[in-house]
């Protein structure tokens, strides 16, 4: 009996603290000084898609190439989307709603964040203050909001954003590595 009762007392430690692994619970954190982000871009960007749906790989290339068509203008100068979403798709899969607008909305992103990267290299401070102005902006487009929560993108802002605003842009240099948008003859 006593080990029948140690092995559920040691079920429900490891319950427990898997439960607190899970739900992200740590100790209190500083505050980090907000910042104002700016208006998002004039543009009027939709979100179409229905949360929670499915839909070919046709559906998502075509949503997509619709998404690409609404940021391309806000792409910084020497970017322009592929015609064909990065990656290795399977095009027999079925793919949920909203692959297709942040498969566009992520180069976007990535694409300011190597102009970014290209005026630090360069000490652009005009080209540095719009690039981190319209990564802020990426943050409100109407499919991100949609697909990534406010606590999510708050974090990012703080982790890369609030630090180069404040003249330590290693984390955002860094994070920009990793992603995939190359300049290219805008034709």
């Amino acid at each position: 009996m006593t080990t029948h009762i140690r092995s559920i007392v040691a079920a429900l430690m490891l319950v427990s603290s898997s439960m607190l692994a899970f739900t992200g619970c740590t100790a209190s954190r500083e505050p980090t000084e907000p910042i104002t982000p700016p208006d998002p871009p004039s543009q009027s960007f939709s979100t179409t898609e229905k949360i929670g749906t499915f839909g070919t790989y046709s559906d998502f290339r075509d949503i997509y190439t619709r998404t690409t068509v609404e940021l391309s203008d806000s792409l910084p100068p020497g970017y322009r989307f592929p015609s064909e979403p990065a990656g290795d798709w399977d095009r027999d899969g079925s793919f949920e709603s909203g692959v297709g607008e942040m498969q566009a909305a992520f180069y976007w992103q990535c694409a300011w964040e190597k102009a970014y990267t290209r005026a630090a290299a360069s000490h652009d401070t005009a080209t540095m203050t719009e690039a981190l102005d319209q990564l802020v902006a990426w943050t409100h487009l109407p499919m991100v909001t949609a697909h990534i929560d406010e606590d999510s993108l708050q974090r990012w802002t703080a982790k890369l954003i609030t630090p180069a605003r404040m003249g330590d842009d290693t984390a955002l240099v860094n994070y920009s590595t990793t992603c995939n948008a190359t300049e290219q003859p805008v034709s």
